[in-house]
């Protein structure tokens, strides 16, 4: 494949439209990859809140884009006229582009320097709530020290038998990638969460769960208080308390699939 493209995956990319995903993909797929953020809006026509959520997406980092970058390019873009990035079509000024655009093209590159740094933390939480993923890191990883200092317990650790035998009591922690409560199940609320090391799962009895109802309804990342509940290879977590962790990684707006 020659030159820059988008990052696969523009189907996860939160709050982008059915149609401007549709442009993009028979845009790129009848004349090839896109060369900058004014080559792909000029070829695509797709609306300016498009482009935001791809680059809140991380969508441009084939271009040479961070996240940062992009959004920082994007917003002098206006739906009722295509932006003047003429000058940076190329990568420089051509012979025919006019003084005006040879110094906004400097102007940009000076500012797209100057951006701050941003932390891997700020980056991966930024990737959870655009897509709900990252290729770059697990947001329970930056919180490992901590989670250390009390005694929580990874996913790994909880799979192994040895140091996690049937009884044991064990504390967890992570983001909730689902809720369940089946009509089948007495009441009982089941809750997978997840590390950097993999998932577990919770039981959640109605006693437990009425007493800390806000915590296991409402937290995107959660600590439990559990016992270790082995059948063969099935693992489950009998929870006798949980705390909302949400405070600890500011700005993660992380949802879980809720089935009630």
């Amino acid at each position: 494949m020659n030159g820059p493209a988008l990052r696969p995956g523009l189907r996860v990319v939160k709050g982008l439209s059915e149609e401007g995903a549709r442009r993009l993909v028979e845009e790129r797929r009848a004349n090839g990859p896109f060369a900058s953020v004014e080559n792909l809006r000029r070829r695509t026509g797709v609306r300016v809140r498009d482009l935001r959520r791809l680059a809140a997406g991380d969508a441009f980092r084939s271009m040479g884009l961070d996240r940062q970058q992009a959004l920082w390019q994007i917003r002098a873009v206006r739906d009722d006229a295509l932006p003047l990035f003429d000058a940076l079509e190329d990568g420089a000024p051509g012979a025919d582009a006019t003084p005006s655009a040879a110094i906004r093209a400097i102007d940009l590159r000076e500012s797209l320097a100057r951006l701050p740094k941003v932390s891997e933390t700020r980056k991966t939480i930024d990737d959870y709530n655009a897509t709900g993923l990252s290729l770059r890191a697990h947001p329970v990883q930056f919180l490992r020290e901590r989670l250390d200092r009390l005694g929580v317990s990874p996913a790994s650790v909880i799979r192994d038998e040895a140091r996690s035998p049937d009884g044991k009591e064990a504390i967890v922690a992570g983001l909730v990638l689902c809720r369940q409560r089946p009509a089948t199940a007495s009441g009982i609320v089941f809750i997978t969460l997840e590390d950097e090391t993999g998932v577990v799962n919770l039981i959640v009895r109605p006693k437990v769960f009425e007493r800390f109802r806000a915590v296991a309804r409402l937290s995107g990342l959660l600590l439990a208080h559990a016992r270790v509940e082995r059948r063969g290879e099935v693992i489950h977590l009998q929870v006798s308390r949980m705390e909302s962790l949400d405070g600890q990684l500011a700005g993660l707006a992380a949802q879980s699939r809720d089935f009630h």
